[in-house]
């Protein structure tokens, strides 16, 4: 009698042999790497030995800079990678944005002959500071803290 596998039994086996094949691609296209450099004369120096090691062993896409960290220190093949920061949203992008250009009007800075050109410069100077999410609030509440004050 034949034994029936459960979905998930079938999706981790599927998941191994996945793995197992990629690894066997990876060692393979590395080793490809290394026939082609041979037979076209460049030498296999130490270096690159290191490298093309490198990115047979991590099983990770590496960039350049990942790449040369490694390369430095193999320790940090094993170093816990930052967490990504979360950017503010467009809304809370556009909240800063709309309430400095009302401080900036009431502040007197703006002229009304340029505003729409100093409006223009607020936005990109807005977007290229890049905001962080959890920063988005704290600097919400300082701008209305100096609208109130100024108000």
């Amino acid at each position: 009698m034949r034994e029936v596998n459960s979905p998930i039994s079938f999706a981790a086996n599927a998941s191994n042999v996945a793995d197992q094949s990629f690894a066997a691609l990876t060692t393979m296209a590395v080793s490809g790497i290394k026939d082609s450099l041979q037979q076209r004369g460049v030498r296999l120096t130490r270096q690159r030995k290191i490298l093309l090691d490198l990115i047979d062993q991590s099983g990770q896409h590496l960039d350049a800079d990942r790449l040369y960290e490694l390369a430095r220190d193999p320790k940090a093949a094993t170093a816990k990678q930052p967490k990504r920061i979360v950017r503010a949203s467009a809304g809370e992008t556009e909240q800063v944005t709309l309430m400095l250009l009302d401080i900036l009007r009431k502040s007197g800075y703006t002229n009304p002959v340029t505003e729409g050109s100093t409006e223009e410069k607020v936005r990109r100077l807005v977007r290229r500071l890049d905001i962080a999410g959890r920063d988005a609030p704290v600097l919400l509440g300082m701008l209305r803290q100096i609208l109130w004050k100024i108000g």
